[in-house]
């Protein structure tokens, strides 16, 4: 995956980051976030942060994401949580609030207790900070994991194992691609991104 974060431009092979030296035009490995069998994925910058997410290699699931802003000379792991606090997620999208404020959402989650939300989205004003996520809104059948979000002004799409679904402002939610229950597949959607 890639970040950028300020000035900066970041790239994320395996569990490591890489930093683009524009003297040299060249990527610069940094300090691992964790030394662990993770990989990170695209970042998504919000406020004065980018933060990317993080899965475990062997298992696909979420690991605890991590965040820099662009005078950090590092990037920060989220810490551990407790109970059913969010502390990880698969995937990641700006938007807004229907008072246009920004939101940073995030979709198939896990919990500090170790449990996983695959078919649950949050948000939060302030990623640097696990007190500040949401409660969790579940989206659709419980059995049909999220596989991307993409926001649309202050509509978030939430792409499922079996269809599109939108949710809006207000807090409802529309299945946007019904006749796709029917034909669920674990890779439906992945890797869409808003262009």
């Amino acid at each position: 995956g890639f970040a950028l974060v300020g000035t900066e431009v970041w790239a994320f092979i395996g569990r490591d980051v890489y930093s683009l030296t524009f003297a040299t035009n060249q990527f610069v490995k940094a300090t691992q976030p964790v030394n662990a069998a993770n990989i990170y994925r695209n970042g998504v910058e919000f406020c004065s942060y980018t933060v990317a997410p993080s899965w475990q290699v062997s298992d696909d699931t979420p690991q605890r994401y991590i965040y820099k802003a662009d005078a950090d000379a590092q990037w920060t792991r989220i810490g551990v949580g407790a109970a059913t606090q969010i502390i990880g997620m698969k995937y990641l999208a700006k938007g807004k609030n229907a008072v246009g404020a920004d939101l940073l959402w995030a979709g198939n989650v896990l919990r500090a207790d170790a449990s996983y939300g695959t078919n649950v989205i949050v948000s939060t004003t302030d990623p640097t900070t696990i007190a500040t996520w949401s409660g969790e809104v579940t989206i659709g059948d419980s059995a049909a994991p999220i596989t991307g979000l993409v926001s649309d002004g202050d509509t978030l799409i939430i792409l499922k194992t079996d269809g599109i679904w939108a949710y809006y402002a207000d807090g409802s939610q529309e299945n946007l691609t019904p006749d796709f229950e029917a034909m669920a597949d674990p890779n439906n959607f992945r890797g869409a991104f808003n262009w």
